[in-house]
């Protein structure tokens, strides 16, 4: 799978945060497109955690590309 564009990934875009201005609103999505965009979610988020499972594994972990990756799952002001 394709590494999704956003923090800690190529292209630098800064991670979408849950309760806040910056979070899509899909409730505006009829007739299963609210699935789909659910779907697309779950693939980033299972995505970065294998990432970073993967790295901590590693014989010897990166722990730049770790706190990278990990910059998607932190939340809060100013971040």
């Amino acid at each position: 799978m394709a590494a999704p564009n956003l923090a800690g990934a190529p292209g630098g875009q800064r991670p979408i945060r849950p309760g806040t201005r910056d979070e899509p609103d899909f409730s505006g999505l009829g007739g299963g497109e609210d699935q789909q965009a659910d779907d697309i979610v779950r693939e980033v988020v299972g995505w970065y955690n294998a990432q970073i499972i993967g790295e901590r594994r590693a014989p010897v972990p990166d722990d730049e590309r770790i706190e990278k990756l990990s910059l998607f799952f932190k939340v809060g002001p100013g971040q």
